[in-house]
């Protein structure tokens, strides 16, 4: 879990001025939880 924080963080927060819109930023959390760890079994 922690580890798809730091993707998102890293994605969105760490982005250049001004950053990411609303609708990027959701996109973003979308494409990290599509690609997690955590949905593999």
């Amino acid at each position: 879990e922690s580890l798809d924080e730091l993707r998102y963080y890293r994605k969105a927060f760490m982005a250049p001025a001004p950053g990411p819109d609303a609708g990027a930023a959701k996109a973003i959390s979308e494409q990290i939880q599509k690609t997690s760890l955590l949905n593999k079994d």
